[in-house]
Protein backbone atom coordinates (compact mmCIF):
# COMPACT_ATOMS: atom_id res chain seq x y z
CA UNK A 1 0.00 0.00 0.00
CA UNK A 2 2.92 2.42 1.12
CA UNK A 3 4.97 1.20 -2.49
CA UNK A 4 1.16 2.14 -4.38
CA UNK A 5 0.69 5.44 -2.46
CA UNK A 6 4.29 6.59 -3.36
CA UNK A 7 3.72 5.40 -6.95
CA UNK A 8 0.24 7.32 -7.19
CA UNK A 9 1.96 10.93 -5.61
CA UNK A 10 5.19 10.90 -7.98
CA UNK A 11 2.56 10.52 -10.91
CA UNK A 12 1.38 13.71 -10.00
CA UNK A 13 4.98 15.03 -11.44
CA UNK A 14 6.27 12.96 -14.22
CA UNK A 15 5.10 9.82 -16.36
CA UNK A 16 8.40 8.41 -16.68
CA UNK A 17 7.65 5.20 -14.42
CA UNK A 18 11.24 3.69 -14.69
CA UNK A 19 12.47 6.97 -12.87
CA UNK A 20 9.57 6.34 -10.21
CA UNK A 21 10.83 3.10 -10.01
CA UNK A 22 14.55 3.73 -9.50
CA UNK A 23 13.73 5.86 -6.47
CA UNK A 24 11.17 3.29 -5.31
CA UNK A 25 14.14 0.61 -5.19
CA UNK A 26 16.54 3.00 -3.45
CA UNK A 27 14.01 3.72 -0.53
CA UNK A 28 13.70 0.19 0.03
CA UNK A 29 17.34 -0.24 -0.26
CA UNK A 30 18.19 1.88 2.26
CA UNK A 31 15.68 1.40 4.85
CA UNK A 32 16.60 -2.50 4.21
CA UNK A 33 20.10 -2.21 5.34
CA UNK A 34 22.36 -3.91 7.89
CA UNK A 35 22.14 -2.15 11.11
CA UNK A 36 18.62 -1.20 10.94
CA UNK A 37 16.39 -2.96 13.65
CA UNK A 38 14.15 0.29 14.24
CA UNK A 39 14.44 2.90 11.57
CA UNK A 40 13.44 0.34 8.95
CA UNK A 41 11.19 -0.22 6.75
CA UNK A 42 8.49 -1.45 9.02
CA UNK A 43 8.69 2.26 10.99
CA UNK A 44 7.64 3.43 7.49
CA UNK A 45 4.61 1.46 7.28
CA UNK A 46 4.00 2.35 10.84
CA UNK A 47 4.20 5.70 10.27
CA UNK A 48 1.98 5.94 6.75
CA UNK A 49 -0.71 3.87 9.04
CA UNK A 50 -0.58 6.24 11.93
CA UNK A 51 -0.87 9.19 9.19
CA UNK A 52 -3.91 7.75 6.94
CA UNK A 53 -6.22 7.67 9.93
CA UNK A 54 -5.46 11.76 9.80
CA UNK A 55 -5.08 12.38 6.09
CA UNK A 56 -8.66 14.43 6.06
CA UNK A 57 -6.63 17.08 8.33
CA UNK A 58 -4.07 17.24 6.45
CA UNK A 59 -3.33 20.06 4.21
CA UNK A 60 -0.70 18.45 1.65
CA UNK A 61 -0.22 14.99 1.28
CA UNK A 62 2.01 14.75 -1.56
CA UNK A 63 4.60 16.99 0.90
CA UNK A 64 3.75 15.16 3.94
CA UNK A 65 4.10 11.42 2.03
CA UNK A 66 7.29 11.87 0.56
CA UNK A 67 8.74 13.58 3.68
CA UNK A 68 7.88 10.18 5.29
CA UNK A 69 9.68 7.82 2.94
CA UNK A 70 12.57 10.26 3.55
CA UNK A 71 13.26 11.27 6.43
CA UNK A 72 15.76 8.57 7.85
CA UNK A 73 16.80 7.25 4.14
CA UNK A 74 20.10 8.75 5.33
CA UNK A 75 20.77 7.00 9.10
CA UNK A 76 24.01 6.86 10.46
CA UNK A 77 23.66 6.45 14.32
CA UNK A 78 26.78 8.16 15.02
CA UNK A 79 25.84 11.28 13.04
CA UNK A 80 24.40 14.06 14.15
CA UNK A 81 23.57 15.15 10.88
CA UNK A 82 21.51 12.16 9.76
CA UNK A 83 18.11 14.65 8.86
CA UNK A 84 20.64 17.45 7.24
CA UNK A 85 21.57 14.64 4.86
CA UNK A 86 18.27 13.07 4.44
CA UNK A 87 16.72 16.20 4.06
CA UNK A 88 19.46 17.40 0.54
CA UNK A 89 19.56 13.97 -0.94
CA UNK A 90 15.75 13.82 -1.22
CA UNK A 91 15.88 16.91 -2.49
CA UNK A 92 18.22 15.86 -5.21
CA UNK A 93 15.81 13.07 -5.91
CA UNK A 94 12.51 14.97 -5.93
CA UNK A 95 14.23 17.45 -8.50
CA UNK A 96 14.57 14.85 -10.44
CA UNK A 97 10.80 14.22 -10.99
CA UNK A 98 10.00 17.93 -11.40
CA UNK A 99 8.98 18.57 -8.03
CA UNK A 100 8.58 22.62 -7.29
CA UNK A 101 11.19 23.95 -4.97
CA UNK A 102 8.49 25.32 -2.85
CA UNK A 103 7.26 21.85 -2.43
CA UNK A 104 10.68 20.21 -1.78
CA UNK A 105 11.51 23.13 1.14
CA UNK A 106 8.19 22.25 2.84
CA UNK A 107 9.45 18.27 2.57
CA UNK A 108 12.84 19.35 3.75
CA UNK A 109 10.75 21.11 7.08
CA UNK A 110 8.91 18.61 7.92
CA UNK A 111 11.97 16.00 7.29
CA UNK A 112 14.14 18.99 9.32
CA UNK A 113 11.38 18.82 12.41
CA UNK A 114 12.20 15.20 13.25
CA UNK A 115 15.63 16.04 14.32
CA UNK A 116 14.34 17.12 17.60
CA UNK A 117 10.95 16.87 17.89
CA UNK A 118 10.40 20.55 17.33
CA UNK A 119 6.92 22.23 18.17
CA UNK A 120 6.20 23.92 14.45
CA UNK A 121 3.01 26.58 13.50
CA UNK A 122 2.92 23.67 10.53
CA UNK A 123 0.03 21.85 10.74
CA UNK A 124 1.00 19.26 8.42
CA UNK A 125 4.86 19.07 10.20
CA UNK A 126 3.12 18.67 13.90
CA UNK A 127 1.31 15.77 12.63
CA UNK A 128 4.52 14.45 11.11
CA UNK A 129 6.54 14.83 14.33
CA UNK A 130 3.45 13.17 16.29
CA UNK A 131 3.04 10.34 14.12
CA UNK A 132 7.54 9.57 13.89
CA UNK A 133 6.62 9.39 18.22
CA UNK A 134 3.73 7.25 18.06
CA UNK A 135 5.87 4.46 19.04
CA UNK A 136 6.69 5.84 22.36
CA UNK A 137 2.65 5.68 23.24
CA UNK A 138 2.64 1.92 21.72
CA UNK A 139 1.35 -0.91 24.45
CA UNK A 140 4.48 -1.59 26.79
CA UNK A 141 5.35 -5.10 24.94
CA UNK A 142 5.61 -3.10 21.91
CA UNK A 143 7.98 -0.24 23.67
CA UNK A 144 10.20 -3.10 25.10
CA UNK A 145 10.81 -4.28 21.37
CA UNK A 146 11.31 -0.95 20.36
CA UNK A 147 13.68 0.18 22.86
CA UNK A 148 15.62 -2.71 22.33
CA UNK A 149 15.63 -2.12 19.01
CA UNK A 150 17.46 1.31 19.39
CA UNK A 151 19.92 -0.29 21.99
CA UNK A 152 20.88 -2.47 19.00
CA UNK A 153 20.97 0.39 16.96
CA UNK A 154 23.71 1.92 18.96
CA UNK A 155 25.94 -1.41 20.31
CA UNK A 156 28.94 0.21 18.95
CA UNK A 157 28.77 2.76 21.89
CA UNK A 158 29.58 0.48 25.28
CA UNK A 159 26.80 0.12 28.11
CA UNK A 160 27.49 3.16 30.51
CA UNK A 161 27.82 5.32 27.77
CA UNK A 162 24.71 4.41 25.95
CA UNK A 163 22.26 4.04 28.96
CA UNK A 164 23.45 7.95 29.81
CA UNK A 165 22.68 9.00 26.49
CA UNK A 166 19.12 6.98 26.95
CA UNK A 167 18.46 8.46 30.43
CA UNK A 168 19.16 12.06 28.67
CA UNK A 169 16.25 11.69 25.84
CA UNK A 170 13.99 10.09 28.09
CA UNK A 171 14.09 13.06 30.71
CA UNK A 172 13.50 15.09 28.12
CA UNK A 173 10.35 14.07 26.96
CA UNK A 174 8.83 13.82 30.10
CA UNK A 175 9.88 17.09 30.77
CA UNK A 176 7.51 18.56 28.16
CA UNK A 177 4.20 19.62 29.53
CA UNK A 178 2.92 17.32 26.49
CA UNK A 179 5.05 15.11 24.15
CA UNK A 180 1.89 15.32 20.41
CA UNK A 181 1.60 19.01 19.94
CA UNK A 182 -1.81 17.30 17.93
CA UNK A 183 -4.94 16.70 19.60
CA UNK A 184 -5.14 13.70 17.93
CA UNK A 185 -2.01 11.92 18.79
CA UNK A 186 -2.02 13.52 22.13
CA UNK A 187 -5.55 11.79 23.14
CA UNK A 188 -4.30 8.53 21.27
CA UNK A 189 -0.70 8.12 22.86
CA UNK A 190 0.40 10.77 25.51
CA UNK A 191 -0.98 9.05 28.80
CA UNK A 192 0.42 5.51 27.43
CA UNK A 193 4.03 6.99 26.20
CA UNK A 194 4.46 8.88 29.74
CA UNK A 195 4.03 5.67 31.53
CA UNK A 196 6.26 3.50 29.09
CA UNK A 197 9.27 6.16 29.18
CA UNK A 198 9.09 6.55 32.82
CA UNK A 199 9.09 2.84 33.19
CA UNK A 200 12.24 2.35 30.89
CA UNK A 201 14.04 5.41 32.97
CA UNK A 202 13.07 3.77 36.29
CA UNK A 203 14.93 0.32 35.27
CA UNK A 204 17.54 2.07 33.70
CA UNK A 205 18.28 4.80 36.47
Amino acid sequence: MLQEEFFNVCKHYTDDRSIIQDLWEEIKRCYSSSGRHYHNYAHLQHLFRDLLVVKQQINDWDSLLLALLYHDIIYDPTSKTNEEESAQLMAIRLSSIRVSSEKIKKCQMHVLATKNHITTAQPDTSFFVDADLAILGAPWPAYRIYSHQIRQEYMMYADNIYWEGRKAVLSKFLSQDRIYKTDHFFLLYERQAKKNLKKELAAIS
